[in-house]
């Protein structure tokens, strides 16, 4: 194979390199970003697992959620809470009795035909704020398997982008004679 050929193989393989590290700065970035507007603004991602509240709230929606006192929450708010069995449910809420201690709240999901069996005693809930549709998949890919892979492919490309390369020796090829000196190499020109 030709060294012109070479050249262009290697170049395609720059260039893919190129593409794949920026995508992963952009992701990497937009991570950062998610990441300091969640701490920033108290929010708290949750991932709906399951079509209760659809069709409001789809199943593989990405919802935000801040922790609020559960005295402030009303009749129609959409919060999540860990049941007595250490299960998160993310129902609406149908009826809020408050008390001095606690709040007990009756929930019940958009899609069923009846409230949640059992009432919530709680202090305090995750009112969810905000959803997006679908991207509850692609953050519980990154957050599971897929995601490390792909973690540990980017760092090891990365390293192998970033590490020193020996300098390449170009072997065959023209090359061109030294030129030859008139004057025998003792500045007398040499007459024959």
């Amino acid at each position: 194979m030709s060294r012109r050929g070479g050249s262009r193989r290697s170049s395609t393989i720059d260039r893919a390199v190129g593409v794949v590290l920026t995508a992963t700065a952009v992701l990497g970035a937009l991570c950062i970003v998610a990441t300091a507007g969640s701490l920033v603004l108290d929010l708290r991602p949750l991932v709906f697992t399951s079509g209760s509240m659809a069709p409001d709230i789809e199943t593989g929606a990405l919802g935000l959620a801040r922790t609020v006192d559960a005295r402030d929450v009303v009749e129609g708010d959409v919060v999540s809470v860990v049941g007595r069995d250490g299960a998160r449910v993310t129902h609406r809420v149908v009826s809020v009795q408050t008390s001095t201690r606690e709040t007990s709240l009756v929930l019940k999901g958009d899609a069923n035909a009846v409230p949640d069996a059992e009432s919530y005693r709680v202090t305090s809930v995750d009112r969810v704020v905000a959803d997006v549709p679908r991207l509850g998949y692609v953050a519980a890919w990154f957050s599971g398997s897929g995601g490390i892979v792909l973690a540990g492919a980017v760092v090891v490309l990365s390293l192998l982008v970033l590490m020193p390369r020996a300098p390449v020796q170009v072997r065959g090829g023209a090359r061109r004679a030294p030129a030859r000196r008139r004057d025998g190499g003792n500045g007398v020109e040499v007459r024959s």
